[in-house]
């Protein structure tokens, strides 16, 4: 994917971005809550962005049960940058996984919780993608209480 940065508002092409993935969401009867301020721009690249936000909030579903909640924020964390974060609630990940998921040489795919399939490849292009838009990607977790992803990328400065 060639890489085309260039400045957006944040906030609607999140909301634009996750429509089909929050329809999957509401499927599953899983709860999706937005804390997004509408002031925010980042500059990115706006295909790249939209791919980590899908695959992200996606595995939040996928490894959320019905009833269980996923939460969608975004705030400034300095002039230089914007943090997102994507939240779940549930099974969270071992040590050895957490440790292992952006690695090539790693089995990491594993069944959500209602059998879906997964690789583990979708973690490895976010984590390319943040770093081609200058950002990073940072996980935490536990089993059984849940997994955030969080991720920055350049803020617009006024």
């Amino acid at each position: 994917m060639t890489f085309n940065p260039n400045v957006f508002p944040l906030c609607p092409n999140i909301w634009q971005c996750l429509v089909s993935t929050i329809d999957i969401a509401q499927k599953k009867g899983i709860t999706v809550e937005f804390d997004l301020p509408e002031s925010l721009e980042v500059y990115a690249d706006v295909n790249m962005l939209d791919t980590v936000l899908r695959n992200l909030v996606n595995n939040a579903i996928r490894f959320t049960s019905r009833g269980g909640n996923v939460v969608i924020t975004a705030k400034s964390v300095s002039a230089e940058n914007i943090e997102i974060e994507i939240r779940d609630s549930e099974i969270g990940m071992s040590k050895y996984l957490i440790d292992n998921l952006f690695r090539l040489d790693a089995n990491t795919g594993r069944n959500g919780t209602e059998g879906e399939s997964t690789s583990g490849l979708g973690l490895i292009i976010c984590k390319d993608f943040i770093e081609k838009n200058g950002g990073g990607l940072w996980v935490e977790s536990e089993e059984g209480a849940g997994s955030t992803f969080r991720f920055n990328v350049p803020a617009v400065c006024e």
